[in-house]
C-alpha cells in the first residue's frame, strides 16, 4: 500500500448469501464523488488526491444460506425455504437440501440445474471435479391451487358480465364504459403474479365528485383463498368554479336545448356542469363530457359577398 493508505475489512453477519458490493461516495468541501466502488477525490496531479476502493478478495464471498439467497433472487420463485437435510457431508460425501415454495401456488415445474461447463439445464448437472447434482421433484406435492375462474363488477345498481380472472385492461376498460353508472374509464393493468393474479387501476374520466368504490362478486373465483380486493389510491377533487374566468347562467326555457358560451380565452381549459333546480332544492351536478374544452386559434370562414369595381384604368376595388 501506498504512504497513509489503510484497509478495512468489513463482514456481514446477519445476512444471507453473497450480498451485493458496497458503495462509497467521497465529500471534500463542495466536491463529492460517488457513489461507486471506486472513487478518486482531490485534483490529478496534486499530492493530495485520495483513492478510495471497496473489492471483494477470492475467498471472502458470502456463502451462508446461498441456494436460499440466490434462489429467492429468481423473479419467478418470489420467496422459498431452504433447508439443509445434511449440510455436511455424510459418508458417502453427500449434502442434501430441502427446498419449499413458501407463496406459489400449486404443482410447480421442476427446478433445474445446469454447470458452468456447458449451461444446459435439466434435474441433473455433472461439475468438473466428478461430482454431481441432482434434483428430485415433487417431495412433498404443493396443497393450494393457483388463482382461475370468474368475477363480476356492479356500480350503482349496474352490473357487469362475469369476467375472466385475467381479463385484459381494453376488456375491462369496455365493460365498466358499458354501465350506465360509470361513466368514461381509463383502465391500466399489472401482472401476472407469481400465482397468475392482477392488479386493474380503474380512472373516473368523467366525474370529478368523491366516488364510491366498486362492489365484487367473486364467487366464481377458484384457487387457494381466491379473492378480489377494491381499494381507493386517489380521491377526486373538483375544479373550483371560483376562479376569475368562472360563470354561470340560469336557464328557464326548458325547449332551448343548448346554449353558447361566450367569451373564451384561447389556451385556457374549460370544464363545464349542469344543475337542475325546483322549488324543493338543486340537484347533483352532471359534469361535461369531454372532461374540458380548451379554446384554440381557427381558421377564418370563407369570405362572402365579394364586390369589385374598376377605380381607375390599372386598379380595382374590393369591398
Amino acid at each position: 500500500f501506498g504512504l497513509g493508505s489503510c484497509e478495512w475489512i468489513v463482514t456481514f453477519n446477519n445476512m444471507i448469501g453473497n450480498p451485493a458490493m458496497l458503495e462509497v461516495t467521497a465529500f471534500h468541501e463542495d466536491l463529492v464523488v460517488g457513489p461507486s466502488t471506486t472513487v478518486s477525490l482531490g485534483s490529478y496531479p496534486s499530492i493530495i488526491r485520495d483513492n478510495l476502493t471497496v473489492s471483494q478478495p477470492p475467498g471472502f464471498e458470502g456463502d451462508i444460506g446461498i441456494i436460499e439467497a440466490e434462489l429467492n433472487s429468481l423473479s419467478t420463485i418470489n420467496s422459498v425455504s431452504v433447508d439443509a437435510v445434511n449440510a455436511i457431508p455424510d459418508d458417502k460425501g453427500q449434502c442434501s437440501w430441502m427446498i419449499t415454495f413458501n407463496l406459489n401456488a400449486g404443482n410447480l415445474p421442476t427446478l433445474q440445474v445446469s454447470s458452468s461447463e456447458n449451461n444446459i439445464f435439466s434435474t441433473s448437472a455433472s461439475l468438473r471435479n466428478g461430482d454431481s447434482v441432482i434434483i428430485y421433484d415433487d417431495v412433498e406435492k404443493g396443497t393450494s391451487e393457483a388463482l382461475s375462474g370468474h368475477f363480476s363488477l356492479s356500480y350503482d345498481g349496474y352490473r357487469t358480465p362475469y369476467l375472466q380472472h385475467n381479463v385484459s385492461a381494453r376488456e375491462l376498460k369496455t365493460a365498466i364504459n358499458n354501465l350506465k353508472s360509470a361513466g368514461h374509464v381509463d383502465v391500466t393493468q399489472e401482472g401476472p403474479g407469481i400465482n397468475n393474479e392482477f392488479v386493474w387501476y380503474v380512472t373516473f374520466l368523467s366525474d370529478y365528485q368523491p366516488l364510491h368504490t366498486f362492489e365484487v362478486d367473486s364467487l366464481d373465483l377458484k384457487g387457494t383463498m381466491a379473492s378480489v380486493s377494491v381499494s381507493k389510491e386517489r380521491v377526486a377533487i373538483p375544479p373550483p368554479f371560483d376562479g376569475p374566468d368562472s360563470g354561470s347562467m340560469l336557464i328557464h326555457d326548458l325547449s332551448m336545448l343548448s346554449v353558447a358560451i361566450w367569451p373564451l380565452k384561447q389556451g385556457i381549459k374549460y370544464t363545464f356542469r349542469v344543475s337542475a333546480l325546483n322549488s324543493i332544492g338543486a340537484s347533483l351536478v352532471t359534469y361535461s363530457w369531454p372532461r374540458y374544452v380548451e379554446p384554440l386559434p381557427q381558421t377564418p370562414p370563407r369570405p362572402f359577398s365579394i364586390n369589385l369595381m374598376p377605380k381607375d384604368g390599372e386598379s380595382i376595388t374590393m369591398d
